[in-house]
């Protein structure tokens, strides 16, 4: 697995607060360059001198493990208030700490998803075979992809993780494919789960075009409503149309969400495009 992030050269204390909009706390405490170090939201992986990211969870808080993270030698926590901050320990509190390991993952890795063509999926059914549909095209285009799914992160062969979530952790997503662009990868292709997308995992990822597969009851066990997933997946074509207005955006028509996702995207932009089995789709599918 490719999921370590470190801050670059040049960076300085205040780099990292400008760049989350944070407050910092315990200034006088920042006694050496943050160059170098670990960024993570693990506190067991926390060592000398890690940046450590405390955001509420699902089923846990990660303030928790603070202690555990100032324990093992951490030189900076980012949190989301100021209740429960370590004495001595410098932090920067933020609104929202998920929101902050996107913005850094992106930082440290160099914001690769700029420099290769980036291709998201989302849907409940179908984005693996969407997603295996599209990479075979681009190769065929001569292109080089890395692909991010729930068969796991794969390049050319090479396989950096085996899935054991539809769409990795920020931090894997984007150290993933720098690994891969530094290897010669030309594009990107990856699903996009209504969780990650809830959860900013794909904020920081600069999309050039997005597809959605169709929705039905599923995962209502994290959303609390039908309508609260169908919104998560709908910020995947947000996401993308804020990287580019012009990004194609492919929408099945098959259910009432499928033709609600794909009337807005008309509205949004010149390039949307429907496929599904009625007369009002830009692509018929017929069966043989």
């Amino acid at each position: 697995m490719i999921d370590k992030v470190t801050v670059p050269a040049g960076t300085t204390w205040q780099d990292l607060r400008t760049l989350l909009s944070g407050t910092l706390r315990n200034e006088a405490a920042l006694l050496q360059s943050p160059v170098g170090r670990e960024v993570t939201t693990d506190s067991r992986r926390v060592e000398e001198g890690s940046v450590f990211v405390a955001y509420r969870g699902v089923y846990q808080d990660g303030h928790q493990y603070l202690p555990q993270a100032v324990e093992s030698g951490a030189a900076l926590c980012i949190l989301e208030d100021d209740e429960g901050i370590p004495s001595g320990i410098p932090a920067i509190v933020v609104e929202d700490a998920r929101f902050a390991i996107s913005k850094l993952s992106a930082f440290c890795s160099g914001y690769p998803t700029r420099q290769v063509k980036t291709f998201g999926i989302t849907g409940t059914n179908g984005k693996t075979t969407n997603l295996w549909l599209l990479s075979e095209a681009l190769r065929l285009l001569r292109e080089r992809v890395i692909t991010l799914g729930t068969l796991g992160v794969l390049f050319e062969g090479e396989t950096y993780s085996k899935g054991e979530a539809t769409t990795p952790t920020a931090q894997e997503i984007h150290s993933s494919i720098a690994h891969a662009l530094r290897l010669g990868a030309t594009a990107c292709v990856m699903e996009v789960s209504s969780h990650a997308l809830k959860q900013r995992r794909a904020d920081d990822v600069c999309f050039d075009g997005a597809i959605f597969t169709n929705l039905t009851p599923d995962h209502l066990n994290y959303h609390p409503d039908e309508e609260d997933y169908f919104q998560a997946k709908k910020r995947l074509f947000e996401l993308t149309l804020s990287n580019s207005p012009e990004a194609p955006l492919v929408c099945g028509r098959f259910d009432d969400y499928g033709r609600r996702l794909s009337d807005w995207a008309k509205e949004q932009s010149s390039r949307a495009y429907s496929f599904g089995m009625d007369s009002e789709c830009d692509f018929i599918l017929q069966e043989l």
